[in-house]
């Protein structure tokens, strides 16, 4: 419960995004589109891996090293300059909750 009100508390990039395509990435509206798009896509790729292939032992370590694997993914997209990697770094970090 600690890492989920550390992730809420610091928000997620959302709130940037049409700022973010504009000066940043230099895209127009579709841009932000499909920068908004892309954590629900990640979602549904996650949510479909794990219908096939489920957690069934050791669920902690999967929820810390997911927490990291977010952090990082949020890092790397804050650093990006580059659209498709920003649209991947979205994508690993499902942070809609924010």
């Amino acid at each position: 419960m600690l890492f989920e009100f550390a992730a809420a508390l610091f928000g997620s990039a959302n709130a940037l995004l049409p700022i973010y395509a504009r000066d940043i990435l230099q895209t127009g509206a579709w841009g932000v589109g499909v920068l908004r798009s892309a954590p629900a896509l990640g979602a549904l790729i996650a949510a479909a891996w794990l219908s096939r292939v489920p957690i069934r032992r050791n669920g902690g370590i999967y929820l810390y090293v997911g927490f990291a694997i977010t952090g990082v993914a949020t890092a790397v997209f804050g650093l990006s300059h580059n659209l498709v990697l920003s649209i991947a770094a979205l994508m690993v970090s499902d942070r809609r909750h924010g």
